[in-house]
């Protein structure tokens, strides 16, 4: 497969459909910043007593932020993170057809997905990673396409 690199003194590289495919999935990132100051996910295990049942409590969900404190953010932000280092690598590879920054793009998605699934099964908000990993891996397979 014959790939084509965008000439060194381009400006078009943000229409690119592998940039524009990260930059979804750094949205997607961004908004789970956002969701762990909002999102119920996790019981901190503060029981409310229920009223007319006495004797049973209820533990009720609160958002990542609220249970863990802002340290938590790093741990959120990772995705984010991910994706401004796919996006800059794929940058790179499609302006300079530098193949290492490709091969470290499609490594860090993939891991990035990896991590994901691992999240959903020890806790559930790691399902909420998937879609930026998928994205990312769609980014950077785009990012090979060549280009008529």
């Amino acid at each position: 497969m014959a790939v084509t690199h965008l000439p060194a003194g381009s400006t078009r590289w943000y229409r690119q459909p592998g940039i524009a495919l990260a930059a979804a999935a750094g949205g997607w990132a961004g908004l789970l910043l956002v969701l762990a100051f909002v999102l119920p996910v996790e019981s901190d295990n503060q029981g409310v007593p229920i009223k007319g049942a006495p004797g049973w409590t209820s533990y009720p969900k609160r958002p990542l932020v609220h249970v863990n404190g802002l340290s938590v953010l790093w741990i959120v932000a990772i995705p984010l993170i991910t994706c401004l280092l796919v996006g800059g690598l794929l940058v790179l590879h499609q302006r300079s057809g530098w193949a290492p920054a490709w091969m470290l793009s499609i490594t860090l998605s993939a891991i990035l997905v990896l991590a994901g699934v691992v999240g959903t099964v020890t806790i559930l908000v790691g399902i909420l990673v998937i879609p930026s990993g998928v994205l990312l891996v769609c980014a950077c397979l785009a990012s090979r396409l060549p280009r008529a």
